[in-house]
């Protein structure tokens, strides 16, 4: 069985989106690359580059960065997507994901930081979005996890009783 990987996107904003310390920061949502427009904090998930690891003819792992970003508006009467970029961080570092039986999470952390600051073109009286979180990484495994058959290893192929460690 192969991943389909917006399976992991899909996981990936459930997670986000289901923490309400994140939302009471972003309380306009998470959304996958685009928010509504009329949204003025919010939390984008993009996948930036993914990568499929093959072995013995087999998919062995899946690589993924993503974009995670809290957006905010210069509108907006209280500052607070730091707080929402530091919820972000502490959600996805070394953190898990639900994803489908068979498959698991090997490893997710953030390899690099984002800060910027972006004029809006759309609006003539100067509003700016700030923009804070991060590049992360997750890597999800279709080997052994502890309790779970494996739709990738074959007999033989490990030692008995071998899992990958969460």
């Amino acid at each position: 069985m192969l991943l389909d990987p917006s399976a992991v996107d899909s996981a990936l904003l459930a997670k986000l989106g289901a923490d309400a310390a994140l939302l009471s920061y972003c309380p306009n949502g998470v959304y996958y690359a685009i928010a509504p427009p009329d949204a003025l904090a919010f939390v984008t998930v993009t996948r930036v580059n993914q990568r499929t690891e093959e072995m013995f003819h087999g998919r062995a792992w899946e690589e993924t960065v993503y974009l995670v970003a809290a957006i905010e508006a210069s509108t907006v009467p209280v500052r607070q997507n730091a707080a929402a970029a530091a919820r972000i961080d502490a959600l996805l570092e070394d953190g898990d994901l639900a994803l489908p039986s068979g498959f698991g999470v090997m490893a997710m952390y953030c390899e690099s930081a984002i800060r910027d600051t972006r004029p809006d073109p759309t609006d003539p009286a100067g509003r700016q979005w700030a923009i804070r979180g991060g590049h992360y990484r997750v890597w999800v495994t279709t080997g052994p996890i502890a309790g779970e058959e494996t739709t990738f290893m074959q007999p033989g192929w490990v030692q008995p009783g071998w899992v990958q460690p969460l």
